[in-house]
C-alpha cells in the first residue's frame, strides 16, 4: 500500500513538472530585433517639414489645409509617413494625433 501511494505521488510531481515547464515555454514571448531610437535629440530627430509636406501634399484636394495640418504633426512627430496617402504605420505620432473633433488630425 504504502509503495503504491509514492509512485502516485512520484507521478503527480512528474505530471506537475511537466505542465509547469510546458506553460512556461509555450507563454515566451518573442521580441523581433526591432531598434527604435527614442531619443529627444532634436538634431537626430531632425525632419525637413516644409519638403516632407510639400510631397505628401502634392495631390491633395485641399493643399493649404494639407500643408497646414502636415506641418504641425511634422513639427510634433519629426516624420511624415511616405507617398501622398496612407502608410500611416511608419510614423504613429503622425497616425495618431487627433483634432479637437476627436479625426485624425494628419493628413
Amino acid at each position: 500500500m504504502r509503495i503504491s501511494s509514492l509512485i502516485f505521488l512520484a507521478f503527480l510531481l512528474w505530471i506537475s513538472v511537466e505542465v509547469i515547464s510546458s506553460y512556461s515555454v509555450s507563454n515566451t514571448i518573442l521580441v523581433p530585433d526591432v531598434s527604435i531610437s527614442l531619443s529627444c535629440d532634436p538634431q537626430q530627430n531632425k525632419t525637413d517639414c516644409s519638403k516632407e509636406c510639400n510631397r505628401r501634399c502634392s495631390k491633395a484636394g485641399r493643399p493649404k489645409r494639407c500643408l497646414k495640418c502636415c506641418n504641425i504633426c511634422c513639427a510634433k512627430c519629426h516624420c511624415v509617413p511616405p507617398g501622398t496617402y496612407g502608410n500611416r504605420e511608419t510614423c504613429p505620432c503622425y497616425a495618431t494625433m487627433t483634432n479637437h473633433r476627436g479625426g485624425l488630425k494628419c493628413p
